[in-house]
């Protein structure tokens, strides 16, 4: 499998050619789902709160979410903002984060586990953790077999985490 070129301007292009919103985004279909699944399972998501998908691709998550959580997707990929926009119209696209922007629950489901966005997807999101303070920060770190994608070790993720906050909950 050849690796995923890790730019806004590929994620772009992935977005106008690939058929599916979950090729776009690099997944199967039944990966994306489960990935999505999993960290819905860790938010107590209510009618009238909001959630920043922090790298959002094509806002697929956005399908997810309970009637009346408002959704917010930001990406780097310009391409994949308007992908977004097309197909999930409920939701809110942002091409930038301000910090005077408040959201009740922030979800990351895959910048972390491309080459090259390790270490500044951390800096980000502890940053948003600090300048939103949500109610909940959810990370989706992969630990498969698929070569495209950086894997983590449970003891690194697990110091980390820790190193971070005490407030940080590691689960698989």
């Amino acid at each position: 499998m050849t690796a995923i070129d890790n730019t806004p301007a590929s994620w772009s292009r992935r977005a106008d050619e690939e058929r599916s919103s979950h090729e776009a985004a690099g997944w199967s279909e039944r990966g994306q789902t489960q990935r999505f699944l999993a960290v819905l399972r860790h938010l107590n998501l209510r009618a009238g709160q909001s959630l920043l998908d922090f790298g959002c691709g094509t806002g697929r998550l956005a399908a997810f979410l309970p009637a009346g959580v408002g959704y917010y997707g930001y990406d780097s990929a310009p391409g994949m903002l308007l992908r977004a926009r097309r197909e999930h119209r409920g939701g809110t696209y942002l091409p930038t984060l301000r910090s005077d922007w408040i959201f009740d629950h922030i979800v990351c489901i895959g910048p972390f586990n491309l080459p090259g966005s390790r270490e500044e997807t951390w800096e980000t999101l502890d940053r948003l953790w600090c300048d939103h303070k949500p109610e909940t920060l959810v990370a989706s770190l992969y630990d498969g077999a698929d070569d495209r994608c950086l894997t983590y070790d449970a003891s690194w993720v697990l110091a980390l985490a820790r190193s971070l906050s005490p407030k940080y909950l590691v689960a698989r």
